[in-house]
């Protein structure tokens, strides 16, 4: 099994059957995956509307939302609407896609952890292919998780 089926999978077993995000070499197998096991994916023209897309569905429906962009430039342009998500504390899980094998030199690759330390999410690195069902699943029991229960009064 190749290891775009294996997140596909995972992302299904996690309850998840709608993505949004903008597609690139590093997220178009794991989305086409996605959809060909029967998942309804939304695209966006720039990845802070994806991933605002995704917080809109996570605050409509209680459920959690995956995005996806691209590495390097593409979670760049993703990180204020992922920060928004943050401190309204919803369940979005954004995928991106690495180039790590590749050459550092490369106009896309990006430190993606630091990246998204700046924004206040939780990161988590599959280093090892053997782990990436449990990172995917971690991932979103970790978004649902950190949402706190509904409060007020009538």
């Amino acid at each position: 099994m190749r290891g775009y089926d294996v997140v596909a999978d995972s992302i299904l077993r996690a309850g998840v059957d709608t993505g949004f995000g903008l597609l690139g070499n590093s997220n178009l197998a794991v989305v086409g995956a996605l959809v060909g096991r029967g998942a309804r994916f939304l695209r966006s023209r720039h990845e802070a509307g994806a991933v605002c897309l995704a917080a809109g569905y996570a605050w409509a429906s209680g459920r959690p939302a995956l995005c996806t962009v691209t590495h390097g430039p593409g979670l760049g342009n993703a990180l204020t609407a992922l920060t928004s998500a943050v401190r309204d504390r919803l369940p979005v899980v954004l995928l991106i896609g690495d180039i790590r094998d590749r050459e550092p030199w490369l106009a896309q690759h990006a430190d993606h952890a630091a990246m998204i330390g700046w924004t206040g999410a939780e990161f988590r690195d599959c280093h090892d292919p053997a782990r990436l069902a449990a990172t995917v699943t971690a991932g979103f029991a970790g978004a649902v998780a950190r949402r706190p229960p509904a409060r007020g009064s009538v």
